[in-house]
């Protein structure tokens, strides 16, 4: 059971990024664009590099809802959620504000 718990948070986290990475795939599709996603990473053609950021910023704005994380995973299961761990959701106000990140 233990290796169970310690195993929750990670692939919790992964499972976002990975949800991540399919929002945005839609999103180049929408767009036309080609992608290769790589675990939890996006290449793309260099003429489209520039377009990469707005879209994965719209991703967050979005498409993800952050209190999913803890609502829809950790605390059904018994795992202490992200808030009560100091975490504190994405401030999307200051994140629109954003020039450069990454993540």
């Amino acid at each position: 059971a233990v290796d169970n718990q310690a195993a929750a948070s990670p692939n919790a986290i992964h499972s976002v990024d990975g949800s991540v990475i399919d929002f945005a795939a839609c999103r180049f599709k929408v767009k036309d664009m080609q992608a290769a996603c790589i675990h939890d990473s996006i290449g793309t053609h260099c003429a489209n590099a520039r377009e990469v950021f707005p879209i994965m910023k719209a991703v967050y704005m979005e498409d993800i809802d952050s209190s999913w994380l803890d609502n829809e995973i950790l605390i059904p299961n018994g795992v202490p959620s992200l808030a009560s761990r100091g975490w504190l959701p994405l401030d999307k106000k200051e994140f629109a504000k954003t020039k450069h990140w990454l993540g």
